[in-house]
């Protein structure tokens, strides 16, 4: 396949991937801009400083420590998981050459560390035929660097950085059960026919994690957001030919023991639990109307026995052109999204994959697709049981 001579070698790799596997994950290694230019603008520029030591216990409880062996230098060695998370890479240990953010926790600290991110900052997916891409588009450069400008035939989903909570327990969830738990061939009548998203390229597996659910395990999720938010290589970003970029630093750049740092604090980090107001007579009576409307179809409350509370089914389902992202995803189409755990979500302030809103009505009567028939019985419900329902959802 032809490269763009404008592309430089980064890009050519994920170009030669993408062209091979016929689809890429969301989360893959981004584009890099072409041969050194002058400096971006200040804002671009990057100038960081290494994370302070963290305060808190970390997520498992244990100061567990890495070896930064294979990695950058020595700022990576002795880290906690906390540490590692809300670490601040620098151009010198092999941020870039193009990111996003400078830290994990910079895409995931809105509800406390771990969180979701700022709809005001999200990232930039991108579906590119001409280039035989999906991937993230990073927004900023390290200096004497500058973004490149996405192709004139790209299709652009904004997407704020999803809350971690829990996910821990979603991981937990057999394939055989997920296989359950979706029914494309609408068995029970009910108009719903959500399946399972198989990542093709990296282990047949059914997803779990990722906004169109194109990623099964957290291991595989961290190296994807580490090369693709960040530009940090990495042995969890499994294809070869994603190794090595061009930002001067040595490759792979984050070891897999800080992989495996960053893996083990998104795994223990507890699932939200619901909050006092659960238990008022509103709530309750709101939580039954939510299982008549139809929306426990897809928002299982307990999708699993090791994941009780999570209200997700993680299938992928058709939610209709309002909240169409525009972007396939190895089968998650165009207007596919994996069904979000809800739990959490009355500490939410904005709503959808993008954070387009922060009323929880306007996110309800966006879906559309298999869960229309839900929104008609919601906007069919009386003032009051509306509100009831309404403060079962801010209770979760």
């Amino acid at each position: 396949m032809a490269t763009p001579a404008t592309l430089d070698r980064r890009l050519q790799k994920v170009l030669a991937w993408a062209a091979a596997a016929a689809a890429v994950t969301a989360c893959q290694k981004a584009p890099a801009p072409p041969a050194p230019a002058a400096p971006p603008p200040a804002a671009a520029a990057v100038a960081v400083d290494q994370a302070e030591p963290a305060t808190a216990a970390t997520a498992s409880g244990a100061a567990a420590e890495v070896s930064a062996t294979g990695a950058a230098a020595n700022p990576l060695a002795g880290l906690t998981p906390e540490q590692a998370f809300t670490k601040r890479w620098t151009a010198a240990e092999g941020l870039g050459p193009t990111f996003n953010e400078v830290s994990c926790a910079d895409c995931h600290d809105r509800e406390g560390l771990g969180g979701s991110g700022d709809p005001a900052r999200p990232a930039h997916v991108v579906m590119a035929p001409s280039l035989h891409l999906v991937g993230v588009w990073p927004r900023q450069a390290i200096e004497g660097r500058q973004p490149q400008p996405k192709p004139g035939d790209a299709v652009t989903s904004l997407r704020r950085g999803p809350p971690l909570f829990g996910l821990g327990l979603l991981e937990k969830i057999s394939d055989a059960r997920l296989a359950e738990l979706c029914d494309p061939q609408d068995r029970d009548g009910d108009g719903v026919t959500g399946h399972t998203n198989v990542n093709t390229v990296y282990d047949q597996r059914p997803g779990r994690f990722g906004l169109q659910a194109h990623t099964s395990n957290i291991r595989d999720f961290i190296g994807n957001a580490l090369a693709g938010e960040l530009g940090v290589t990495n042995p969890a970003n499994r294809d070869p030919r994603l190794a090595k970029d061009d930002d001067g630093a040595s490759d792979p750049e984050a070891s897999d023991g800080y992989v495996d740092l960053l893996a083990t604090y998104v795994r223990n980090l507890p699932a939200p639990a619901p909050l006092p107001a659960m238990q008022s007579a509103e709530a309750q009576a709101g939580k039954a109307l939510f299982s008549a409307s139809g929306c426990a179809a897809c928002h299982r409350a307990d999708p699993d026995s090791v994941a009780p509370g999570a209200y997700t089914d993680l299938c992928v389902h058709k939610l209709g052109p309002k909240l169409a992202s525009g972007i396939i995803d190895f089968s998650a189409q165009a207007d596919e999204w994996r069904t979000a755990p809800l739990w959490g979500l009355g500490r939410r302030q904005a709503f959808l994959h993008d954070g387009r809103t922060t009323s929880l009505t306007e996110a309800i009567e966006l879906h559309a697709g298999e869960a229309e028939a839900s929104v008609q019985k919601f906007k069919a419900l009386a003032a009051a049981d509306k509100a009831r329902l309404l403060a079962f959802l801010k209770a979760l």
